[in-house]
């Protein structure tokens, strides 16, 4: 057996497993709906030829006026414009540039194009004219010139995450690549492509506002006898692009029932060449790690602003993995058990939380259609990265893309990877303490009172941890509706992302149907705030007075104070941040319901925002002068303030706010700017937490 290479399933085994009819009634269907389509689009695109060649070149009045030659070039410029709009799609093309990747040339990696011939002869699909690799946990094919294979037989790539390599075991790896192999040699593959084309230009001629309706739009402004081309256009353009919406919503719904089916006969593909097992096991283990994955590579970009660079994060994803091993091999120990003796891994209906198979159909689904049959298989648990010869060399130089593309970063020092997990480990500390609260600080701000009075302390460890589960206690009962309502949500986000029919949902006595989502999320939202707002002041002065008394057992109220003092001035900068947004939203909702803008109503817009971002980075600026308590990571006034402001300041609107992506550039700054105050924030409630129980333990000692 080579021990590079996962055994395959026996043949025998392999000989229930077909291609479904609904697969291949689908596929048909979307062949219909493709001619069909490129038939209507080339009547337009030679129909509007034949309208200019006629206009030009065949139609003749008996005399010519001035009004005759000047009706004359309208006819010829209608003729044009309409050309133009059915093959303006032409001047958009691209070449199909993905640059965050790394070639792995075959003369480079010998083994691992090995592996994958050795899978292409296994799935009956044609070689990959290049192999890459790109950070993230997945794995895909495409084609080199989307356009050109329309017309071409262009031979595709291969595009391999490393987050697949650091995951998976080697037989798990051979199924997620034999899944998209599976892809390599369907038909449909060129099908997609031919939708993926058809919907590029319907998109373009419906949807897209470009430099060609900026034209007709201002001649139509003009005067009447030089407007009267774009009035004739006008109605044409509007019946062309009613006509191919319909085509469009065809096509989708088309191309999304085929995908489903591709994506179940790809996993066939894949229990063809590893079992049953492999594939279902690889998606779950996934689903669980992507955890650790998103956790380094995020704390590691939050580590750039101490200037804290490693030259190869692999090493701590690795660590990270070991870190989830138990969990990991905890919860495969808990799986139950289906009629066959083989683990249940997707018990539930669920889509996939991985952006490689968010569009796939829900995981318990793919485990059924890839257990049936149940094809056994030997398992091989070797590791991926044997695969690759000196895999460190690719780990560095994917770090190094990842923080020069990825990231924008430039790193000149290194520092040895214990030092990010210092960082992590400091960063996720006293997670299990807010856990301990329901994690109730999570999505609320603490009501902290103006003044904190001196508490009585607490002369026990025993009478404080009894204060502290009746706070629990409460809190459990407080936070229970709020489960609710973020379930609620949920559910209305994953409706919302699906884009399918779904029945009404009840809430609050009353039925929502599909099109009242939005009212539906505000209403809940609103619920959901108004509880905080009525039912947590109370509970929130009580846990403040009960660890202040703590902190006065051992003279540290003043230390606790500080802290809360500063957890107060945070706050008071991410409020700040979110009234922005707040009134950027209320004044585009006010502008949109007028007729006409008056351009000074802008400019007091202007002014308000830029007034408070100056607010906001004057706040900043001023603790320099404050009384600094170190957080985990934060050690400093200097830190703090990179925590607050990553760029060192906001840009102020220096056009019309609504011009020129103005609006969704300064609300997007804003929102990157609330991500990190919402960090600091979070970091201010833990360090509190941290310091009670750092003066619990203090009791045993005194």
């Amino acid at each position: 057996m080579c021990s590079w290479y996962p055994p395959s399933p026996k043949a025998e085994h392999l000989q229930a497993i077909s291609i479904s009819s609904s697969y291949k009634f689908r596929a048909l269907a979307a062949i219909l709906g493709i001619v069909l389509f490129f038939v209507l689009y080339s009547t337009l695109v030679i129909s509007s030829g034949y309208f200019v060649y006629w206009s030009i070149g065949v139609l003749r009045f008996s005399s010519y006026g001035i009004y005759r030659v000047f009706f004359h070039l309208v006819i010829i410029a209608a003729a044009v414009m309409l050309l133009l709009f059915t093959l303006k799609f032409v001047l958009k093309l691209r070449k199909d540039k993905r640059n965050k990747r790394i070639e792995l040339p075959q003369e480079v990696y010998p083994q691992l194009w090995a592996f994958i011939h050795r899978i292409c002869q296994e799935t009956a699909a044609p070689k990959p004219r290049k192999i890459f690799a790109d950070p993230e946990i997945n794995a895909y094919v495409n084609y080199s010139n989307n356009w050109l294979s329309l017309f071409l037989p262009i031979r595709k790539d291969l595009t391999i995450g490393l987050g697949l390599v650091s995951g998976l075991q080697l037989s798990e790896f051979k199924a997620v690549i034999s899944h998209e192999f599976g892809h390599f040699s369907q038909a449909s593959m060129k099908i997609t492509s031919y939708i993926h084309g058809a919907n590029t230009i319907i998109h373009h001629m419906i949807y897209t506002r470009d430099r060609w309706d900026q034209i007709l739009r201002k001649w139509r402004l003009a005067d009447l006898q030089f407007a009267a081309v774009a009035w004739l256009v006008t109605p044409i353009v509007w019946l062309i692009r009613q006509l191919l919406a319909s085509f469009y919503l065809l096509l989708h719904r088309m191309h999304a029932s085929l995908a489903r089916e591709m994506e179940f006969h790809a996993d066939k593909v894949a229990v063809r060449t590893t079992g049953s097992k492999a594939i279902i096991s690889a998606l779950w283990k996934l689903e669980t790690l992507a955890p650790a994955f998103e956790q380094v590579f995020s704390h590691a970009l939050l580590a750039t602003q101490k200037a804290c660079y490693v030259n190869n994060l692999y090493k701590n994803i690795h660590w990270a993995i070991a870190h989830q091993k138990p969990q990991l091999e905890s919860a495969f120990h808990h799986l139950d058990t289906d009629s066959n003796g083989q683990k249940v891994y997707f018990p539930t209906s669920a889509p996939s939380s991985l952006d490689m198979y968010a569009s796939h159909p829900p995981n318990d689904m793919r485990e059924k259609n890839a257990k049936t049959p149940f094809v056994p298989c030997e398992i091989n648990t070797a590791s991926p990265w044997s695969l690759f010869q000196n895999p460190e060399s690719i780990q560095q130089q994917m770090t190094q893309l990842i923080y020069e593309l990825y990231w924008d970063k430039k790193p000149s020092n290194f520092q040895k990877e214990e030092a990010l997990e210092a960082f992590i480990e400091a960063e996720t500390e006293g997670s299990v303490l807010s856990d301990l609260y329901c994690n109730t600080f999570a999505n609320r701000f603490i009501h902290i009172p103006e003044s904190l009075p001196d508490q009585e302390p607490i002369p026990s460890a025993q009478l404080f941890l009894e204060k502290r589960n009746l706070l629990i206690d409460k809190i459990q009962n407080l936070m229970a509706p709020v489960e609710v309502w973020n379930q609620k949500l949920e559910e209305i986000d994953q409706i919302t992302k699906d884009k399918k029919d779904a029945p009404s949902i009840y809430y609050n006595n009353r039925n929502y149907k599909q099109n009242q989502l939005k009212e539906l999320y505000i209403a809940v939202l609103q619920d959901k705030e108004d509880h905080y707002l009525a039912n947590f002041e109370n509970w929130d002065q009580e846990f403040v007075y009960l660890h202040l008394a703590l902190a006065t057992q051992f003279d540290a109220q003043a230390q606790l104070q500080a802290r809360f003092g500063q957890h107060q001035a945070i706050i008071a900068t991410f409020t700040n941040i979110i009234e922005i947004q707040k009134l950027m939203m209320e004044k585009l909702g006010t502008l949109k319901i007028k007729s006409t803008v008056d351009p000074v109503e802008i400019s007091i817009i202007k002014y308000n925002i830029n007034n408070m971002i100056e607010q906001i980075q004057e706040e900043v600026a001023q603790w320099d002068a404050k009384s600094f308590v170190p957080m985990p990571n934060i050690d400093t006034v200097e830190d703090l303030q990179n925590a607050l402001l990553p760029e060192g300041s906001i840009r102020k609107v220096h056009a019309n706010i609504f011009e020129n992506g103005e609006f969704m550039r300064i609300y997007n700054e804003l929102e990157h700017v609330k991500t990190h105050c919402q960090r600091v924030e979070q970091k201010s409630i833990t360090s509190i937490l941290l310091m009670a129980e750092s003066l619990l333990e203090q009791y045993e000692y005194k």
